[in-house]
């Protein structure tokens, strides 16, 4: 559908509207037509309305996720570091230390290994999710919406 074909639309509209905007009118002219144009389209808009609450609720989840992704990212960062300090500690000590030493850096390091591998997993679903969300959905709600916002110019 062409520009020109919007413009018929929105002066048939007007024209329509005309019959219902009254003599002692506060408001102006537009605002009629823009009432007119609301109440004619309702279904049309009520989906529309629908698809901007589902963005907003991508786009929230999409900042959450961000803001999530980030705190794992620094919470590895640390747990490597956590677990390259703690090897070279073990390398450190001599021979003569306690096994008791040796066992404990062992079990710390064994420990950090597992809270960093569940940190990756987690790190790399929210990941998947966000550019699930910001590539996937986010678009095609988008491209949805115009289709929609098409059609109400073109009724």
């Amino acid at each position: 559908m062409g520009d020109q074909d919007s413009f018929e639309y929105i002066k048939q509209w007007r024209q329509e509207a005309k019959a219902y905007i009254p003599d002692d009118q506060k408001y102006e002219e537009n605002y009629w037509i823009a009432a007119y144009i609301l109440y004619t389209n309702e279904k049309y808009l009520k989906y529309l309305f629908e698809d901007f609450d589902e963005l907003d609720s991508i786009r929230q989840e999409i900042s959450k996720l961000w803001d999530e992704i980030k705190d794992l990212r620094h919470k590895k960062e640390k747990l490597e570091e956590r677990i390259k300090n703690l090897r070279d500690e073990l390398k450190s000590l001599t021979k003569d230390k306690e096994n008791k030493v040796v066992e404990d850096l062992l079990c710390e390091i064994d420990k950090c290994e597992e809270d960093l591998e569940d940190t990756l997993e987690k790190y790399h679903n929210k990941l998947n999710r966000f550019y699930d969300l910001s590539k996937n959905e986010y678009y095609r709600l988008l491209s949805r919406m115009m289709k929609r916002a098409e059609q109400l110019v073109a009724l």
